[in-house]
């Protein structure tokens, strides 16, 4: 009796535990550390946030911008090692609140938005090789603070895929730390966000995942990419009204607002509680604003800090994991087989009129008769995780482009730009985004000197000796 009394006991205690949790966010610490080991920052950051000022002032495009993500789980203990379940219900998270698709929106604020702004675990690594864009490794160490050590192999950590192309995320035990994130600015070794194993992922996929029941809709890591795509806490991180979080349409708040403190007045105004940048607990928050959007995409616009992400495409696409090469023969196909040919990296699982499996030739259901121009639809999987549903047309090969005839890589590019192509070239040329030349060749090259550019936009134009012309926007990164 005396032992169940105190396992009862326990559960009481940790039950309570859990429910006095409240939120805490160490970004802004984390970013203080980091100003004590690079006195530039500030000043770097400043610099940043006057750009971002004069680009808010455009309007930025609607068009939706894809972020490759990779998450590290770092653990000493199987509770740690989270499942691949719980990290794709975080993923799924991130992408309603972002795209406000998440069922506990309201309409309480009219300003609220859909930034157009996804996320997808990256299913190509930094090497080119297939992943699932999850890594996992073992720690002997049992807790991590928030000075960055988790991205340090030398600490036992994990290092960051390349910055510049995915959204590192490090998933790991704090000691009831939610989370932090880095702000734009920082150096590329620590690029990132930092989650709790224990608040990481939503129980609206799987009621079985171990997540308190205050934080364990998957806000925290909402909240900490708002911060890495230059969101402050909606309080301006200060108890003065006149300081702000720079984005005009949150109104002021003197400071954090806990649980859910609906109707809270500050600064002669209604605070924004449910704003994924307060304080407030996982099923109290639903909402960026307009002006939160506009910020957030201007650090993701062309030539700022955060651009380089939305042209990284470390996705296998499934579209081209199908090549069709063979002619309809004249007068159509009947239900009889063919020899038409199809290569497939992927397994098709279902077609419109065939059952199909990756290396066999195509037999047609029974019944099935077209004449003219055919389209092969099949689900095609497992492309990054998903099942997706794709069209090819089962009509004559196509005559190859010469964009389809040569690659320029790698982009974003440091110190070189490498050129591969079969065809003849009369004139190459590297302009800057001013469209000043900055580089000439004449002749067929694998390799342009760069190391004397700086950080910026560039295109290269190409002339082939049938005088067509390609010209592609490249991205130079440190």
């Amino acid at each position: 009796m005396k032992k169940i009394t105190t396992l009862f006991i326990c559960s009481l205690l940790s039950v309570y535990s859990y429910s006095q949790e409240q939120r805490n966010c160490h970004s802004d610490e984390n970013l203080e550390y980091r100003k004590s080991l690079d006195p530039n920052l500030e000043t770097k950051m400043i610099q940043i946030e006057n750009s971002i000022q004069r680009k808010i002032l455009f309007k930025t495009n609607d068009e939706i911008l894809t972020i490759p993500v990779v998450v590290h789980i770092v653990y000493n203990n199987d509770e740690q090692n989270i499942s691949d379940a719980q990290i794709m219900s975080q993923i799924e998270v991130l992408n309603k609140d972002f795209r406000r698709t998440n069922s506990d929106a309201t309409t309480r604020w009219s300003q609220a938005a859909d930034t157009k702004i996804e996320f997808k675990l990256a299913s190509i690594d930094p090497n080119g090789n297939a992943t699932n864009g999850i890594t996992r490794k073992f720690s002997n160490r049992t807790s991590w603070g928030t000075t960055d050590d988790i991205k340090k192999t030398s600490k036992g950590g994990v290092a960051p895929w390349n910055t510049s192309e995915y959204l590192n995320i490090w998933v790991c035990n704090m000691n009831g730390v939610l989370g932090y994130a880095q702000y734009p600015g920082g150096t590329p070794e620590t690029d990132g966000i930092v989650v709790g194993h224990r608040y990481f992922g939503s129980v609206d996929t799987n009621s079985n995942f171990n997540l308190p029941p205050r934080f364990n809709k998957g806000r925290t890591a909402t909240h900490e990419v708002g911060h890495f795509l230059g969101l402050r806490h909606i309080w301006g991180n200060s108890t003065n009204c006149n300081i702000d979080d720079l984005v005009d349409d949150t109104p002021k708040s003197n400071g954090a607002n806990y649980r859910c403190q609906l109707g809270s007045i500050s600064c002669d105004s209604e605070d924004m509680v449910e704003n994924y940048m307060d304080y407030s607990d996982d099923s109290c928050m639903n909402l960026f604003t307009e002006g939160q959007k506009n910020r957030m995409r201007a650090y993701l616009g062309e030539g700022n800090f955060r651009y380089s992400l939305t042209i990284s495409n470390k996705f296998n696409n499934c579209e081209d994991s199908i090549l069709i090469s063979q002619n309809i023969p004249n007068g159509g196909i009947s239900n009889q087989s063919t020899n038409i040919s199809i290569t497939a990296t992927n397994t098709i699982h279902e077609n419109a009129f065939v059952n199909y499996k990756a290396g066999e030739k195509i037999y047609l259901k029974p019944g099935f008769k077209t004449i003219g121009n055919v389209k092969f639809k099949a689900l095609i999987g497992p492309c990054n995780g998903y099942l997706e549903r794709k069209t090819s047309s089962l009509l004559s090969k196509k005559e190859t482009t010469k964009e389809e005839t040569i690659k320029i890589y790698p982009n974003p590019f440091d110190n070189t730009i490498n050129i591969k192509t079969t065809q003849k070239i009369i004139y190459w040329k590297l302009v800057n985004i001013e469209g000043l030349e900055l580089k000439r060749g004449t002749t067929n090259v694998d390799l342009i000197n760069t190391s004397n550019l700086s950080s910026g936009i560039y295109f290269i134009e190409i002339m082939f000796e049938n005088h067509e012309t390609i010209r592609k926007k490249l991205l130079k990164v440190f």
